[in-house]
């Protein structure tokens, strides 16, 4: 199977781009502009690291506007220490920010499908998309007339925002919980063929051309499309994958060697997608060794929890976790061969970041 380029985003989990989302969204339904701010702040993050998507651009554009327009609207009501540095910005400046995010809006969404050698109308790329008229003709007017009034401007914020959730935000969220079911179901029923076919003592030949566990394999690639980093890698890092659900069966601190069992499971599935994208062993371990944290010397198996949880992207892994994910960052970096390209410097930097044993 030929090796892929994956598409590079900005954000490093799926969790990530939620919380992100969460942070908008919520905070903009319940007026709670330090939320907002929260979210914004990260993709101004994003986009040191990279390109982001039009559409989120455009919602941390609109969302930091509307911010500035509600606080500078009702600054009497905010006399906290938060704002002694706010400067009001007057109806005009309000006219010119909104104007211009608008006109960047259309362009940005719209200018991707203008590929034919003859420019085709905006109204007819507006209609293919789903992008209310109303949105055009105002680009227009702030374009070529009088900006429009502040009334209109903040109404079309309000469904600029709206259209945004609905095209673009909760259509990727709902893509990322059907292909992570897909996914998790097909890794699933490649873990209890694959134990069922080891049971049976073949040979480690007939064992690595398994063609039901093959076709397992294939089907988690073409379902994940290019988003193996924030969707695949993470399901594998889930308890019951990579992580034995038992603590009895991972490695413990110091030898941190893998279980013959646990090898003989995963090898297969590991080596394929490892030679569909070019980058997928470097990757993982990365997502592997992200796991560590600050570890106390106090810290007990019995107080910790191998889950997501909260709104302050809080993440705690008990301590056999650790030692899987660093016995199989170990186990991978091992078996690499001379074509793969792994930072030992990268490496370091994590691992000094989080000091653990």
């Amino acid at each position: 199977m030929s090796r892929k380029q994956p598409r590079i985003v900005p954000w490093t989990s799926i969790q990530e781009w939620e919380q992100v989302y969460h942070n908008l969204y919520s905070g903009y339904w319940s007026n709670d502009y330090k939320t907002i701010e929260k979210g914004i702040k990260r993709i101004k993050a994003w986009k040191s690291r990279g390109k982001v998507p039009q559409a989120i651009e455009s919602t941390s554009t609109f969302m930091e506007i509307y911010v500035r327009d509600c606080i500078s609207t009702n600054l009497t009501y905010y006399p906290n220490d938060d704002l002694k540095y706010f400067t009001p910005i007057s109806e005009n400046e309000l006219r010119l920010l909104y104007t211009m995010t608008f006109i960047r809006f259309v362009n940005g969404i719209i200018d991707p499908l203008q590929k034919g050698a003859y420019a085709v109308s905006i109204s007819s790329l507006a209609e293919q998309l789903g992008l209310p008229q109303w949105f055009v003709d105002l680009r227009h007017e702030g374009t070529h007339d009088q900006l429009p009034s502040l009334k209109v401007l903040r109404n079309g914020c309000k469904q600029a925002l709206d259209w945004l959730n609905n095209f673009y935000w909760m259509k990727q969220k709902n893509f990322v919980n059907d292909t992570t079911l897909y996914v998790k179901e097909k890794l699933n029923k490649y873990i209890i063929k694959r134990k069922q076919y080891l049971k049976e003592n073949h040979s480690e030949e007939e064992m690595n051309n398994q063609a039901d566990c093959i076709k397992l394999i294939n089907d988690v690639i073409d379902g994940v499309g290019e988003s193996f980093r924030t969707i695949l890698i993470p399901i594998l890092l889930e308890e019951g994958m990579l992580i034995p659900l038992k603590k009895r069966h991972r490695p413990t601190y110091p030898q941190l060697i893998l279980g013959k069992k646990q090898i003989d499971l995963w090898i297969p599935c590991l080596e394929t997608l490892s030679n569909v994208w070019t980058d997928f062993n470097t990757e993982l371990i990365f997502a592997l060794l992200g796991r560590l944290d600050v570890e106390d010397s106090e810290t007990n198996e019995e107080e910790t929890k191998d889950e997501y949880f909260g709104n302050d992207e809080k993440i705690v892994y008990s301590p056999s976790y650790k030692a899987t994910a660093v016995s199989w960052a170990k186990f991978i970096l091992s078996k690499s061969n001379k074509d793969e390209e792994f930072s030992i410097n990268d490496i370091l930097k994590i691992c000094l970041n989080r000091p653990n044993k």
